[in-house]
């Protein structure tokens, strides 16, 4: 390819032919070592733009699975807090193209939205969950699985459904399951 290509390509340029291959890496050394992988797939986001500390891995328990999809259309806009969790088959969305068709319709135009996503320190986000655009998630958050999630939710909430809404908050959670004393904990 010639460097007039490369550049045609736009912004992410040359990351768009590596991000690839380097996921591909880290899917298998994740079968080979979850501790570098958890430690290693952060800096491949940031890499990528999304905004992520690098202090993300020191806090809490962090996991976000191979098989989540970040919105390629603005990795910038996607925030993501110390110690998330991210379940398999979430998507992070920044986009969305529902608009394109009452444009064109009216006005022979074409747009979309694009508005960012910030998910709050040490939240949970359940499998098979999708995120959209212009969400903001609390600190401490659940995020039930499968849940589709629009708007903004305060810190310690306990979200799921579909559209999702609040249904609780952590600390109750958390009483109720240490009165049921079915936890098990992971000390070392």
């Amino acid at each position: 390819m010639q460097q007039a290509d490369l550049a045609a390509i736009g912004s992410q340029g040359y990351k768009r032919f590596a991000k690839m291959p380097i996921k591909l890496l880290l899917v298998a050394l994740n079968k080979l070592s979850n501790k570098t992988y958890k430690r290693l797939y952060p800096r491949y986001l940031a890499w990528l733009g999304v905004n992520i500390s690098k202090q993300f891995s020191e806090y809490g328990d962090p996991w976000i699975s191979p098989e989540c999809r970040f919105d390629a259309a603005g990795y910038n806009l996607i925030t993501l807090g110390d110690g998330v969790t991210i379940s398999y088959g979430t998507s992070i969305l920044v986009h969305d193209y529902s608009i394109d068709k009452a444009l064109f319709s009216r006005r022979s135009e074409h747009g979309k939205f694009l508005k960012p996503v910030s998910i709050g320190k040490n939240c949970f986000i359940g499998a098979n969950s999708m995120i959209l655009p212009g969400t903001t998630i609390g600190n401490d958050c659940i995020i039930g699985g499968g849940s589709i999630v629009k708007g903004d939710f305060p810190d310690g909430s306990i979200i799921c459904g579909n559209p999702a809404r609040v249904v609780g908050d952590i600390d109750e959670f958390l009483a109720r399951h240490e009165q049921k004393e079915d936890i098990v904990y992971e000390r070392s």
